[in-house]
């Protein structure tokens, strides 16, 4: 078993970062259409087209394959329980599987949906989700039962949805105009707080096209926002206020089907994305205390990883382990990435060079 390096107690820097590189790569035949992982930052799940892959990060391995030729997968998320997960059809109707990948069994399936599932999230402190559609609609829902409960419907085509990382807010865009917060206690009574994001970013690039990304941060202070042309801020979280403008990000290129993703790491000091080159960026995110500050400013990337040379419109973080994965697209092959820190340079447990996802 590989003692990978662990977040808790370990300080992600630039220079941890910047040592970062690929440790191993997954090849397959289909597009890969999602990436996630588990809370323990054991377990990879990554979806292509109608099959769902389950891959172990401590012995660098694939473990496994659940087929769903008949309903198709788009999205897929893990839930709190291990090897459980949820996902998107894509075939035969729009709703959203709960699957055992131990057994490879059906739980419950949630109905409702009538157009393409876009978006799932996991309440970080319980079993409840929230899933969005291309009709404009969000749900709640509860893994304990088949009934939705709570159903909202915007002037959106594509909502984006995100939890604070209390559970108790989310988050949903309505095109590029506007984010509303809702107490999920009272979802009837509509959002609490409505605001609308500055055109501008600090005389940078616009957010005026469609948003394809919203996340909270750890300490729900500020909120990561990005859209179709590789653009993404900061916001505030209940004022609407522009903190942070990232920028020098190169990705307007890219055309592809996804959306070009941005994340945040577990410890907040860092978001990262990938760019038409196939590198990946890291730009710091200034410390809590300056987000009482007046200061509007662009923060420019702080470190830049070549790992492939196609661009890499899937990317995550692990929530436990000093480790990301992106996905990229290269022809008729599909890579799937996972980078570590290089063991060389600094002082970590001990890695096997058997287990690590090498070359």
């Amino acid at each position: 078993m590989t003692d990978l390096v662990s977040m808790d107690g370990d300080v992600l820097t630039k220079e941890k970062i910047a040592s970062f590189r690929v440790a191993k790569v997954f090849k397959h035949d289909k597009p890969f259409t999602c990436l996630d992982f588990d809370t323990s930052g054991t377990l990879s799940l990554a979806t292509c087209e109608d099959e769902l892959r389950m891959y172990d990060c401590l012995s660098g391995t694939h473990k496994k394959t659940s087929y769903s030729k008949k309903y198709g997968c788009a999205i897929a998320k893990f839930t709190h329980r291990p090897n459980n997960v949820l996902y998107s059809s894509t075939k035969e109707d729009d709703a959203i599987r709960y699957l055992s990948f131990h057994d490879n069994k059906f739980i419950k399936y949630f109905n409702g949906h009538v157009s393409k599932v876009t978006a799932i999230e996991m309440c970080p402190q319980d079993d409840q989700f929230l899933s969005a559609s291309r009709d404009g609609e969000v749900r709640l829902w509860d893994l304990k039962s088949n009934n939705c409960h709570g159903i909202l419907k915007t002037n959106s085509q594509n909502p984006r949805i995100a939890f604070d990382p209390t559970g108790l807010i989310f988050a949903v865009t309505t095109n590029s105009s506007a984010i509303r917060l809702y107490d999920l206690k009272s979802l009837s009574s509509g959002p609490f707080a409505t605001f609308k994001v500055p055109t501008e970013l600090g005389g940078s690039t616009t957010m005026s096209s469609e948003w394809t990304n919203i996340k909270f941060s750890n300490c729900g202070k500020w909120i990561l926002l990005g859209n179709k042309q590789g653009s993404s801020c900061a916001v505030e979280s209940y004022e609407g206020k522009l903190l942070w403008n990232f920028a020098d990000r190169s990705c307007g290129n890219y055309s592809g089907p996804l959306d070009m993703d941005t994340v945040i790491t577990p410890d907040g000091k860092y978001v990262l994305g990938g760019c038409d080159d196939g590198a990946v960026q890291f730009w710091e995110s200034p410390p809590v205390e300056d987000i009482s500050s007046n200061k509007q400013r662009s923060i420019f990337p702080s470190v830049k990883l070549k790992a492939v040379r196609d661009p890499s419109p899937l990317i995550k973080f692990n929530p436990r382990f000093m480790m990301f994965a992106s996905a990229s697209e290269s022809n008729l092959v599909s890579n799937f990435l996972i980078l570590v820190p290089n063991p060389n340079r600094f002082t970590f447990p001990t890695f096997s060079l058997e287990h690590l996802w090498c070359f």
